[in-house]
């Protein structure tokens, strides 16, 4: 299972990743919508993609004007639906992915 809820445009990496772990998880801006929850997922090692949370529910205050942990944020979801992107993998712009 892969969840797709926010990496419509990729991870965001972290320029420390051995002090801040490989990617930034706690509302990571210019992220955006990945593909839609399935199990046709078309990679033979993938079952599924999910969306583990509801898209614009906030990680935490981790910029100013979000939400605290667990709340939905209108803006964030709005900023998730507008970079949307249904792909994943080499030759989208989802890349790295």
């Amino acid at each position: 299972m892969v969840s797709t809820q926010a990496n419509g445009q990729g991870p965001l990496l972290n320029p420390h990743p051995s002090k801040q772990g490989i990617e930034d998880l706690c509302n990571p801006p210019s992220r955006g919508l990945g593909p839609q929850p399935t199990a046709n997922t078309h990679y033979n090692l993938v079952d599924a993609f999910e969306w583990v949370t509801t898209p614009g529910r906030s990680s935490g205050t981790c910029h100013p004007g979000e939400p605290a942990s667990g709340i939905f944020g209108v803006n964030l979801a709005l900023a998730l639906a507008a970079k949307a992107n249904g792909k994943l993998g080499p030759g989208y712009p989802s890349r790295p992915y």
